[in-house]
C-alpha cells in the first residue's frame, strides 16, 4: 500500500542523509494494574448502578458467500495506480482482462476455506461487488492481507494469516465496492465473510485465556477482541463476569470502544475456592454492557484446567495498555512457599507460543522459567511493545511467585534470541546471565535494513545492539549456535561471541556441530536447543548485584532504557546523543560522573541502606536523602513525558477524534484495530464531545483531527488550520502531521491533514519495532516534508530536526 511506500521513503531518506530502589523499568513496570481500568469483585462494583439492556438472543454469525472475486497482481509495487484509487475513493469494480494502467484482473472463484490462490511475491488486489436491501453488519476475516476496503473505510488484514482474527465493516442498502489487498508470498489468500444482527460480535477464536492450576485459587484474567458492528463509540462498557458455582461475579469499567474497530477487552476471574481438576475445563459466562446499546450481549468461554507440573497460562492485565497478556510458566520441581527461587525469563522466536516456550524445557529444581509473549506469536522482535511486555511479564512474575532478585537471568531462541541481546543491553540491571540461541545481532545485520539518519536514527537508537554492548560487561554471557542454522546464519553468533568476548569477562559459546536452527538431542528432557544442562548449571551459580555500585551505563533516551542501579534518567541535554552515567565505588566514597544527562533521580534511600551518606556527582559533594535525590532541572522532559513519538502508546492511550469529518473516525477505526491484530492490544477511542476529565487523568490522549486549541497543544512553534500545517516559518498543504507534547501532566499526540488528504493519516503507523519516529514529523505523498525533537524545555528548535525544500 501507499503507507508502506511513504515509510520506506522517510527512512531511506534519513538513511541516506517503579523507584530506582525496586531495579523497576520504564513505565513503572512493578505497577501491575493500570489505574485507568476500574476493576471490582463482587462486593464493591465500582460503578453506578444503571439500567441493564435486556440479554440478545444468541445468534451465530451467518456465512456471506462470495460468488467470484475479480484478481489483479501488481508486480512492481512503484507502478501501483490500484493504492492510489484507493486512497482518494475513486477505485471502481474491475471488468477481466487487462485495464488503463496494464493490470490484468483474472476471475477467480473461491474455495470453500476462501482461498483465492496462491501467489508468487506481489501484490495482489481482489475485488467483488456486494449487495444488500438494507443495512447490514460484515464480518471479515483476511488472511494474508493488509488492507481491506469496504466503501471508502479501511480495516488492517492479517497478513501472518492466523486464522484467528476478524475485523467489522457496515455494509449500506444498495452495491458495496470490497477491496481486499494482500501479499502474494506463495501461500493461500483466504477471506471469509459472515454477517450478524448483533451490535457487537465476541471474537472467541483469538481469545487471550489463562489455564486455571488445579488446587490453587488464583486470580486470573480472559481477554476478549470485540467488534462494535455500529458506526457510533460504545460508551461506559462494563464487562461481567456472571457469577457461577466456580467464580464470583466481578465487572471491569472500559470509559469506550471505538466505532466500527476491534479492540480486545479484558474480563476478571476471581474463583471461590481452589480450581478442581476437569477434562471438559470450567464453563464462565462473560457478559457485556453499556447503556449505547440497545442489548447486552453473553457468551460462554471453557476455561482449561492443568496440574501445575504440565506447564501453565498466567494472565495478566499490562500496565502498557491495559489488556490482557499471558506468560507460559515452568515452576521448579517441588514449590517450598518458605524457599526463594531464581527465575529465568525465556523469550520465543517467530511464530510461536509463550506456553509452547515453556514446556520445552523440563523442570528445575532451583527456578521459575516465564516464557511472555511477543504481544503475538510474531510481534515486534522483542523490540518497544515486545520489550516491555517481557518486562511486564517478569514484573508480574516478581510479585507472583517467591523469586530471589539477585537469580534473574534472560534467554530466547531465534528472534528471542535477538530478544535477549536487546533486553538485556537496554535493561542490564535485572540479569546475571545473558544466554542467546540462535539469535541475531539486529535488524541491520540479520535483515539487511539500512540505518536510518538524522532524527530517526535517534528515534531508533535503541535497535543498534553493539552500541550498547558495554552494558553487559559484568554480565555472564552464554551463546548456543547451530554450525548449520538455515534461518539465521552461524555468522551472527559468531559475530556476538566477538564483540562480547571484548567487553565481557565470562563468556561461553556453544557450537552444536551440523545442527540447523532448532535442534535437540540426548542431553537434556527438554529441548536442546534451548534447555541446555551446561548453559543452566551456569545459572543456577551466577547473582547479580540489582544495585551493582561499579558500572557503565549507556542510554539511548530516558524514554526507553531510564533505570539502572541506583540511577533513573529522566532528560538529557541533546537527544542526539546517548545518555552516559559511569559509577564507581571507592576508599574515598562513590562517585558519579555523567555525558549528556540534563536531569536524574538517585535512589538515595537504598544507597543510605548500603551504609553510604554522601555521593559525588560530576565533581560536587551532595549529601544523600532518605527518598529520592533529583538532579538537574524538574520542569521540561523527564522519563515518562519525554517523546519520541512511539511513547505515547507506552501507557493505557485514547483516541479522540474530531467530529467534523467521517474521514477521522475511520482512521481511528483503522488504528485501534491494528493495534489489536498486531498487538493483541486494547485502545479507548471516542469523539472529542464524549471526552471528560477521568479520561483525560487516566489516558495518554491521541487527538486525530481535533483542533490545536481544543487538543490542548502548547505553542511548540507548530500549528495548523483546514488548508495548512505550519513549521516556524514554513507551510505545507496536501501533508499529515504528527507529534507528541505534554497534556495535564500525561504525554498526548496528535495526528491531523488538511482535508481531502485524509489517508495521508494511514501512511505512518506507529505500531511496527521499525516504526520510530521523533517528537513530530510532517510527510506528503512524496515522502518526508520536515521531522525532529522538541527540545528538553519543550520547544522548537530547528537546528533539531531535518526540513526537505
Amino acid at each position: 500500500m501507499h503507507r508502506l511506500l511513504c515509510i520506506a521513503l522517510l527512512l531511506c531518506y534519513a538513511a541516506c542523509s517503579g523507584g530506582p530502589s525496586k531495579g523497576s523499568d520504564v513505565v513503572d513496570t512493578d505497577t501491575l494494574v493500570a489505574d485507568s481500568i476500574d476493576s471490582n469483585d463482587a462486593t464493591d462494583t465500582g460503578t453506578p448502578p444503571i439500567e441493564i439492556a435486556p440479554t440478545a438472543p444468541y445468534s451465530e454469525p451467518e456465512p456471506l458467500a462470495v460468488a467470484a472475486w475479480m484478481v489483479g497482481v501488481i508486480w512492481d509495487p512503484d507502478q501501483n495506480a490500484v493504492a492510489s484509487q484507493l486512497d482518494y475513493g475513486v477505485f471502481e469494480m474491475p471488468e477481466a482482462g487487462p485495464d488503463e494502467y496494464g493490470v490484468v484482473w483474472v476471475e477467480k472463484v473461491p474455495e470453500e476455506n476462501g482461498s483465492i490462490g496462491s501467489y508468487s511475491p506481489s501484490i495482489v488486489y481482489a475485488a467483488t461487488v456486494i449487495e444488500v436491501e438494507e443495512t447490514t453488519r460484515l464480518i471479515a476475516r483476511a488472511d494474508r492481507a493488509s488492507s481491506i476496503y469496504l466503501n471508502g473505510g479501511l480495516q488492517p488484514g492479517d497478513v501472518y494469516a492466523s486464522g484467528k482474527t476478524r475485523v467489522p465493516f457496515i455494509l449500506q442498502p444498495g452495491k458495496n465496492l470490497l477491496v481486499v489487498q494482500a501479499y502474494g508470498r506463495n501461500n493461500d489468500v483466504r477471506i471469509s465473510l459472515w454477517t450478524t444482527v448483533d451490535e457487537l460480535a465476541f471474537n472467541l477464536n483469538d481469545t487471550t485465556m489463562p489455564h486455571l492450576v488445579v488446587d490453587r485459587a488464583d486470580h486470573q484474567h480472559i481477554g476478549v477482541p470485540i467488534l462494535n458492528m455500529t458506526n457510533n463509540a460504545i460508551s461506559d462498557v462494563t464487562a461481567r463476569v456472571i457469577e457461577n458455582d466456580v467464580f464470583a461475579e466481578t465487572s471491569v469499567h472500559y470509559p469506550s470502544i471505538g466505532p466500527a474497530a476491534v479492540t480486545q477487552i479484558g474480563f476478571e476471574l476471581f474463583p471461590k475456592a481452589p480450581y478442581v481438576a476437569s477434562e471438559d475445563g470450567i464453563p464462565v459466562t462473560l457478559r457485556l454492557e453499556s447503556q449505547s446499546l440497545d442489548w447486552s450481549y453473553e457468551r460462554e468461554v471453557v476455561i482449561p484446567t492443568v496440574d501445575a507440573s504440565d506447564g501453565y497460562r498466567r494472565t495478566f492485565r499490562s500496565p502498557v495498555d491495559a489488556s490482557i497478556q499471558y506468560y507460559g510458566v515452568r515452576e521448579p520441581i517441588e514449590v517450598d512457599p518458605e524457599q526463594k527461587y531464581g527465575l529465568v525469563l525465556s523469550l520465543h522466536g517467530a511464530g510461536v507460543q509463550g506456553i509452547g516456550q515453556a514446556r520445552s524445557y523440563k523442570p528445575k529444581e532451583w527456578t521459575y522459567i516465564i516464557a511472555p509473549t511477543n504481544r503475538r506469536p510474531f510481534g515486534f522482535d522483542w523490540e518497544e511493545w515486545g520489550r516491555l511486555n517481557g518486562l511486564m511479564a517478569l514484573a508480574n512474575a516478581r510479585e507472583h511467585f517467591s523469586i530471589d532478585d539477585t537469580r534473574i537471568h534472560l534467554t530466547g531462541h531465534s528472534m528471542g534470541g535477538h530478544g535477549t541481546w536487546h533486553v538485556g543491553v537496554t535493561t542490564p540491571g535485572h540479569f546475571a546471565v545473558i544466554a542467546p540461541s540462535a539469535g541475531w545481532q539486529s535488524f541491520y545485520t540479520y535483515g539487511g535494513s539500512n540505518k536510518p539518519g538524522g532524527p530517526f536514527a535517534r528515534s531508533r537508537a535503541h535497535s543498534d545492539t553493539l552500541n550498547y554492548i558495554t552494558n553487559i560487561a559484568k554480565r555472564t554471557i552464554y551463546i548456543i549456535h547451530g554450525t548449520a542454522d538455515d534461518n539465521v546464519p552461524f555468522s551472527e553468533g559468531q559475530a556476538m561471541h566477538e564483540a562480547v568476548s571484548e567487553v565481557c569477562e565470562e563468556v561461553y559459546f556453544h557450537q552444536e556441530p551440523d545442527a540447523g536452527h532448532w535442534w535437540d538431542g540426548d542431553q537434556s528432557p527438554g529441548v536442546d536447543c534451548v534447555d541446555w544442562p551446561p548453559l543452566f548449571e551456569v545459572m543456577e551459580s551466577r547473582t547479580v548485584d540489582p544495585l551493582e555500585l561499579d558500572f557503565n551505563f549507556i542510554s539511548p533516551s530516558p524514554s526507553y532504557s531510564p533505570w539502572h542501579s541506583y540511577i533513573r534518567l529522566q532528560s538529557a541535554i541533546t537527544p542526539y546523543e546517548d545518555l552516559t552515567v559511569n559509577s564507581s565505588e571507592e576508599d574515598q566514597g562513590l562517585t558519579l560522573t555523567t555525558d549528556n544527562v540534563r536531569s536524574m533521580q538517585i535512589d538515595g534511600a537504598a544507597l543510605r541502606a548500603r551504609g553510604l551518606e554522601t555521593i559525588q556527582i560530576d565533581g560536587e559533594m551532595v549529601d544523600l536523602p532518605d527518598g529520592l535525590l533529583e538532579w538537574g532541572p524538574t520542569d521540561g522532559k523527564n522519563e515518562s513525558l519525554h517523546g519520541p513519538y512511539n511513547q505515547v502508546y507506552h501507557q493505557p492511550f485514547c483516541f479522540v477524534y474530531g467530529e467534523e469529518r467521517q474521514a477521522y473516525a475511520q482512521v481511528v477505526a483503522y488504528m485501534t484495530s491494528f493495534w489489536n491484530l498486531i498487538g493483541n492490544g486494547h485502545s479507548c477511542a471516542l469523539p472529542f464531545s464524549d471526552l471528560t476529565e477521568d479520561i483525560e487523568e487516566d489516558y495518554n490522549l491521541i487527538f486525530v483531527g481535533v483542533s490545536q486549541e481544543n487538543a490542548g497543544v502548547p505553542d511548540l512553534g507548530i500549528h495548523w488550520d483546514q488548508g495548512n500545517i505550519h513549521v516556524a516559518d514554513h507551510s505545507y498543504s496536501a501533508a499529515g502531521m504528527l507529534m507528541v507534547y505534554p497534556r495535564k501532566n500525561r504525554l498526548a499526540a496528535l495526528l491531523t491533514t488538511p482535508s481531502a488528504v485524509e489517508h495521508l493519516l494511514y501512511w505512518v503507523i506507529p505500531f511496527s519495532s521499525r516504526s520510530g519516529m521523533p517528537d513530530y514529523l510532517v510527510w506528503s505523498e512524496a515522502g518526508l516534508v520536515t521531522a525532529g525533537f522538541f527540545t528538553p524545555e519543550w520547544s522548537y528548535d530547528p537546528s533539531l530536526g531535518v526540513i526537505v525544500e
